[in-house]
């Protein structure tokens, strides 16, 4: 028993280390080397969130919205009351031209989160750009910069 429990912490900070790894690329702006570290991290303990939510993000930096989508979706089937990744995945439907899923996206991520003004916002860039739905653009983009008065674009969006 005692085996297996440390075989389980061992797999479980290599995950960490592969996804801390995947980060800095991702943070230098090598997202297909991302992709691959992510992808070890995701073989490796499949449970992982982090690891398909980070992957997500990689796919979406390349323009792979379907594959980042993909991604997003396994990350909230393992953690369902996460509201930052339903807003990835919004932003993801959003840039794939797929507003009504990305309206639905950043709902929920407002409704596990009404403080998050970054899901305001981006549901107000929706509304506004791909749905030309100014009323409800303006009442996001004001409740935006309500919760984050520094949010500028939001001022000059609205």
């Amino acid at each position: 028993m005692l085996t297996l429990l440390r075989l389980f912490r061992n797999r479980k900070k290599n995950t960490g280390r592969l996804i801390a790894r995947g980060l800095s690329y991702a943070k230098g702006g090598h997202y297909s080397e991302a992709i691959k570290v992510y992808t070890q991290a995701i073989r490796q303990n499949p449970d992982d969130m982090r690891a398909y939510n980070n992957r997500g993000g990689a796919y979406e930096h390349i323009g792979d919205y379907r594959q980042a989508i993909a991604d997003y979706d396994k990350a909230i089937e393992l953690k369902p009351r996460d509201a930052e990744i339903y807003y990835n995945r919004g932003i993801a439907h959003g840039k794939a031209d797929q507003p009504e899923p990305a309206i639905a996206d950043f709902d929920k991520a407002i409704e596990l989160n009404p403080k998050f003004a970054d899901a305001y916002f981006n549901r107000a860039y929706i509304y506004d750009v791909l749905l030309q739905n100014q009323q409800k653009a303006i009442e996001d983009y004001t409740q935006a910069i309500q919760l984050k008065s520094k949010l500028i674009e939001a001022y000059h969006s609205r």
